[in-house]
């Protein structure tokens, strides 16, 4: 499944039935199961992402059952919507110059 640096356990009722001990699938089948336009995978994380499209744009949203509070109690994250551009070198580089871009990494 997916992992952002840290371990982070998967929903196994989307992913066991893939999973190659438990049906007939390769690894490599197992790891391209689920194409970046599949959406509806629940997710414990900060983020959901919600909209997917090639070579434009990945759009996440903050999830309302995410379970991490700040200091204060309020539910984390603060930012409602994420948007990362998709996005090539050359672009990149175009980007930075024009100041049109705000984060980079690709």
């Amino acid at each position: 499944a997916m992992a952002y640096g840290t371990f982070c356990p998967g929903p196994a009722h989307i992913l066991k039935p893939q999973h190659p001990k438990y049906s007939k699938n390769t690894y490599d089948q197992f790891k391209n199961a689920f194409p970046p336009e599949y959406m509806n995978i629940p997710v414990m994380g900060a983020w959901v992402p919600v909209e997917y499209r090639p070579d434009d744009i990945v759009v996440m949203r903050r999830n309302p059952y995410y379970w991490k509070v700040d200091e204060k109690g309020n539910q984390l994250p603060y930012l409602n919507e994420l948007q990362y551009k998709l996005s090539t070198w050359a672009d990149r580089d175009v980007q930075a110059v024009a100041g049109s871009g705000d984060f980079s990494n690709l």
